[in-house]
């Protein structure tokens, strides 16, 4: 008699055959993102909206406080536990290695996020207020704010703002921990006091535009502003927002080196980068993060290459904001005598920026090689510049990062990459000047004052360039050439740099200045209120990179 055909139950493993309830427990309970890539029936198990959201939540909720509730049912199929750091950082560089990990998927996490954050925050502030007597009675905000600001609009948005609202009260909790983006927002001093009695010293919240910094779906900001309460000597009830009192509600500890390389840079990947870099911004407690410079400069090569100068201008940002040495680092760099013999214009970083990428930028274009590179002899007449532009065979061209990183499976076995923005970001093409310019702003401390390579592009550029179009190019040109000369001064005083996060701070500006009074952070529109002033470093303690 022919053997009977083995049933599906009888082909499935020990571990597939068990209930689909037990097979999600114990995937939440290792976080082995390789687990569904095991078998086609653990993805068909694994690969649910629901489970990506619960990992999401997972890796990116900080639980400040074991003390104060969370809402739990948030976090289902899973049930909720607490991971320590080194978990976290495992999770987050596990689900950033998969494709459904887009940035629509996080975006449309961030309201749960805001709102487990919220809640917590909202315990505390209603403990300390409960501390202080203050739940048992009736009080009437009366916000303080300059006499030109005080109108009705004015009174009552700061009221529902400073009040404690309802725990069920979603657009309250919202506007009191100031985790939407609204129509109109207050830009709060540090600190802001909203009371009882006005006294004269105080300054109000001003009013402003919105931010248009990266938000999440329903307008969530990357980050929530928790209140301080107190009673004063008189028993006036005080209610403060202070600068660093913000809690990051995407905890990022981790960029890994394919969401920095680019290679090419997408609409898509830049979004998932200003995403996770604003989670870093705002992160309250263990400000460690994972980020590889040489990755880094990588990113900013292929940003170049691309001529996509909004790429650099994130990167460029990035690094200021994790590669500045800490004092104890560079003792010396505060009064003005640093350890390398010359003073900063910019700050001491680990990783400054590599000159060639200065050089890449001036040579990315023909006309330029042809100008630039000085002929080898042994070449035919043809300049090394010419050499490195000339077309490779297409088997031997490779992306930075393209060869030692595979994109990760996705753990749903149909999920396509890039669900948009798959193309290269198209941006309108960008100057030679303006790439060299942001360069600049973050790197000049890189440019030496013998470098022959930028000294005759300027050069070029301020004899050669006579169209109106390219004035930018020409004050960029006469003021590299000044730096050069190295006889200026800039009106500093010792110690004090010429650029703060890309921004151009010397006291004596010229008309004929090439740089913008604006910060990296303002020029891309991140939110930045409330941003602690420690410094991100590495998990082991050092400078990131």
């Amino acid at each position: 008699m022919a053997a009977s055909k083995p049933s599906n139950s009888q082909r499935l493993s020990r571990l597939e055959s068990l209930p689909v309830e037990l097979i999600q427990h114990i995937f939440f309970s290792s976080f082995e993102v390789n687990m569904p890539r095991a078998s086609t029936h653990l993805a068909r198990v694994l690969s649910k909206p629901s489970i990506y959201k619960a990992l999401v939540l997972f890796a990116y909720f900080d639980n400040l406080d074991d003390q104060l509730p969370i809402e739990t049912h948030h976090f289902r199929p899973a049930e909720y536990r607490r991971l320590s750091r080194d978990e976290q950082i495992r999770l987050q560089r596990g689900i950033l290695g998969c494709r459904w990990l887009t940035p629509s998927l996080l975006k449309s996490c961030m309201p749960t996020l805001s709102r487990l954050q919220m809640t917590q925050a909202w315990h505390h502030e209603h403990q300390a207020e409960k501390a202080l007597g203050i739940g048992s009675r009736e009080l009437e905000l009366s916000p303080l704010v300059p006499p030109e600001l005080v109108t009705p609009a004015v009174r009552v948005l700061l009221q529902r703002v400073a009040v404690l609202p309802a725990l069920d009260d979603d657009l309250g909790m919202r506007m009191h921990f100031f985790a939407m983006q609204p129509l109109v927002t207050l830009k709060l001093p540090s600190p802001v006091h909203l009371g009882l009695a006005q006294r004269p010293d105080d300054q109000g919240p001003q009013l402003q535009l919105p931010i248009l910094g990266p938000t999440g779906d329903e307008d969530t900001l990357p980050r929530i502003l928790q209140w301080y309460s107190w009673l004063n000597r008189t028993n006036d009830f005080y209610k403060t927002v202070r600068r660093g009192s913000s809690t990051s509600i995407l905890a990022a500890r981790v960029l890994p080196d394919h969401i920095v390389r680019g290679g090419p840079w997408t609409e898509s990947k830049l979004e998932l980068l200003q995403l996770l870099r604003q989670g870093v911004r705002f992160l309250f407690v263990d400000r460690v993060l994972e980020i590889s410079a040489a990755a880094l400069f990588e990113g900013m090569a292929s940003a170049i290459r691309e001529e996509n100068d909004q790429a650099l201008l994130v990167l460029l940002e990035l690094h200021y904001a994790t590669m500045r040495l800490h004092p104890r680092h560079e003792p010396n760099h505060l009064d003005g005598t640093p350890l390398r013999g010359r003073r900063y214009l910019v700050a001491p970083f680990a990783h400054p920026l590599p000159i060639e990428l200065f050089h890449l930028a001036v040579k990315r274009n023909s006309t330029a090689q042809q100008i630039l590179a000085p002929i080898d002899p042994d070449a035919g007449g043809e300049t090394e510049s010419q050499r490195e532009a000339r077309p490779q065979p297409q088997s031997q061209v490779t992306t930075p990062g393209e060869a030692d990183h595979e994109p990760d499976t996705p753990l749903h076995l149909d999920s396509q990459p890039n669900e948009d923005g798959a193309g290269p970001l198209r941006t309108p093409r960008p100057s030679t000047a303006r790439i060299l310019t942001l360069l600049l702003r973050e790197g000049v401390d890189s440019v030496g004052l013998d470098d022959s390579i930028l000294t005759r592009w300027a050069t070029h550029t301020w004899t050669h360039t006579t169209r109106s179009s390219d004035l930018q190019d020409r004050r960029l040109a006469r003021w590299l050439l000044d730096y050069m000369s190295g006889t200026d001064d800039y009106g500093l005083a010792r110690g004090e740099p010429l650029f703060v996060n890309g921004e151009f701070v010397s006291p004596r500006r010229e008309d004929e200045c090439p740089f913008p009074q604006k910060s990296f952070s303002d020029e891309i529109g991140y939110v930045v209120d409330g941003e602690p002033e420690a410094a991100v470093r590495a998990p082991d303690g050092g400078p990131c990179g």
